[in-house]
């Protein structure tokens, strides 16, 4: 552990508010990560088909892409507290009203799924990353995110198995999906109040100025109208950079193949191959909280130690998806082929998650400074999540329009495209975190 800390550039204290933090960015999403293990039953209990539960997950996407702009920039006006723990209540309290409430109209549905992103994404996840931004050292900003991922994937990995382990023993039935879903909303509420409870309002390194003004009462009119002044002035200043806008570019290339990676490769084993439905649970987990515990913090290491910057890494991991999605486009759909089929699947997902631990890092290796931080992250995150605005609902809709091996061929030929053009912004995004620490190499 204290190996750990030391690698992180953590002191210990700072380390208990980095798990905390870790802890409580996953725990979020138990309801919402239930697709990704049980999706049919999922469906089945809600009540809705692929196309009408793609929408569903399109207004997440819809909301965290215009949401995460229009008020991600608020997020640097609160404490990082306030906003984890806050968004944490109202999003277990969604959680709990679908599973008490499961049959409640389609209208309802897309209210409390417009809710979650509210409170999941647009009015939280910059916070996350912020938070790791400003307690990471600059030298530590991939390693950093590299355990976030890791970190999380622990959780999801161990949520994903209790709740299938429950829907289970429960019979496989809707009683038991609800109760799954019931228990799932009640961990995010408690992970809100372990932070509430915990992590101090004034977090990691700050400025005398944070500080001394930290310390002014809460209704100084003057005060309030300062930050909110800074915070959205914060917003135009990174707008204006190119750096945002790539690497948020360059994140939404690989959240697209996410999107189908951790949602869509399970029901695609079962319904393209015929992989029995015992077993759909089983590889959903594996693909999905495996193959990201793995990747999180190996991600990390071999970007600050073996690549240049965490660009080049992703450069490298997207040229890798690239090719196994064309293996994966090419395999005959028959059963005898399943082996080959998961073993490509997983690789695709293992790829994906090392781009995922890092794929924000590039925000920190360019140094941009820490007081626009959260507009900065909201921004890059809006852009960067944007496939679940579009992706679900066209992914969906093919499944649901065509018979499954024509349906994924075309949802793979989407990703080679995304594939893509992540490797090219990756390789721009390089050539200028290289080109910054020469200038400052030189400078003295």
């Amino acid at each position: 552990m204290k190996k750990l800390i030391s690698k992180l550039g953590f002191d210990e204290k700072t380390f208990i508010h980095f798990f905390l933090i870790v802890s409580n960015s996953q725990m979020i999403y138990a309801f919402y990560d239930l697709k990704s293990v049980l999706y049919d039953p999922l469906l089945e209990t809600l009540n809705v088909t692929n196309t009408e539960f793609g929408v569903l997950l399109g207004l997440v996407g819809l909301v965290t892409t215009f949401g995460g702009a229009a008020v991600g920039w608020l997020q640097d006006r609160f404490s990082i507290r306030k906003v984890l723990a806050v968004n944490s209540f109202m999003y277990g309290a969604w959680a709990l009203i679908m599973a008490l409430w499961p049959g409640c109209p389609y209208e309802l549905k897309c209210l409390f799924f417009i809710a979650i992103g509210f409170n999941g994404d647009a009015m939280y996840w910059a916070t996350v990353l912020k938070s790791v931004r400003i307690i990471a050292r600059e030298d530590r900003q991939a390693t950093a995110f590299g355990m976030l991922e890791c970190g999380r994937a622990i959780w999801a990995f161990l949520l994903s198995s209790l709740s299938v382990i429950l829907y289970t023993v429960l019979g496989s039935t809707v009683f038991g999906m609800q109760t799954v879903m019931g228990i799932n909303g009640t961990i995010t509420i408690l992970s809100g109040l372990v932070i509430w409870m915990f992590i101090p309002e004034q977090l990691g390194r700050q400025s005398a100025e944070q500080k001394a003004e930290a310390t002014l009462s809460a209704d100084n009119n003057e005060v309030t109208k300062g930050k909110t002044r800074k915070a959205f002035d914060g917003l135009i200043r990174a707008l204006k950079m190119p750096e945002v806008w790539m690497t948020g570019g360059s994140a939404m290339c690989i959240y697209a193949v996410s999107c189908a990676a951790f949602t869509y490769f399970a029901p695609y084993l079962k319904n393209a191959y015929f992989l029995p439905a015992a077993l759909v649970g089983v590889f959903g987990v594996f693909n999905g909280a495996g193959m990201r515990i793995v990747a999180g913090p190996v991600a990390g290491i071999i970007t600050d130690m073996k690549f240049k910057s965490s660009a080049h890494m992703m450069k490298t991991c997207h040229i890798g998806v690239f090719l196994l999605l064309v293996v994966a486009l090419l395999l005959p759909k028959k059963e005898t082929f399943i082996i080959p089929a998961m073993v490509c699947l997983i690789v695709i997902t293992l790829l994906v998650s090392l781009v995922r631990s890092v794929y924000y890092a590039p925000i920190g290796e360019l140094g941009i400074p820490e007081e626009m931080s959260a507009a900065v992250m909201a921004i890059a995150a809006c852009i960067g999540y944007s496939p679940s605005f579009w992706a679900y609902p066209l992914y969906g809709w093919l499944i649901d329009q065509f018979e499954a091996a024509k349906a994924y061929s075309i949802i793979f030929a989407v990703l080679l495209v995304m594939t893509f053009t992540g490797a090219i912004l990756n390789m721009a995004l390089g050539k200028k975190i290289v080109a910054r620490r020469e200038r400052i190499a030189c400078a003295k």
